[in-house]
């Protein structure tokens, strides 16, 4: 069962008022800095704390499991799905087959309309050059294919 959210002071009050916001609807941002005197950083920094600590509910592990959950159940959500994809990316998670798992997730889950088709071919290649001698030739064929599938 999930703990309580601790949110404190200022991040309390803007994910209040964020959730007072109509659905599906972006967040009139001036509106909640003016409410709470907030400057643009300030907010921008308290949403981006409050969505790690969100994702830490969701996903408390973060890496694969994150991407999964913001690629299937949030298809709203690509844009992070991307920023946390280059997040991973970045701290060297790059062994063939945490990449291949990458490239499988972004195939199956992401909404033909959210593929990203230069991100998945820097993935793939990513892909190709964590492999083994012996893995390189399917590795190409594997990403080749896959590319070939998201253009058709």
């Amino acid at each position: 069962m999930l703990q309580p959210a601790l949110f404190r002071g200022k991040e309390q009050e803007v994910l209040d008022l964020c959730l007072l916001q109509p659905k599906k609807c972006v967040v009139d941002k001036p509106l909640v800095q003016q409410e709470l005197g907030l400057s643009q950083s300030h907010f921008d920094k308290i949403c981006s704390v409050l969505l790690d600590k969100c994702y830490k509910r969701i996903a408390p592990d973060g890496g694969l499991t994150l991407l999964n959950m913001l690629s299937s159940k949030m298809p709203a959500l690509e844009r992070h799905f991307f920023k946390e994809l280059a997040l991973e990316v970045e701290l060297h998670k790059t062994g063939s087959d945490y990449l291949c798992s990458i490239l499988e997730l972004m195939q199956n889950n992401l909404p033909v309309v959210n593929q990203d088709l230069e991100v998945f071919h820097y993935i793939g290649k990513l892909f190709q050059q964590a492999a083994t001698n012996n893995e390189l030739q399917s590795a190409k064929v594997y990403t080749t294919a896959k590319e070939l599938y998201l253009r058709i």
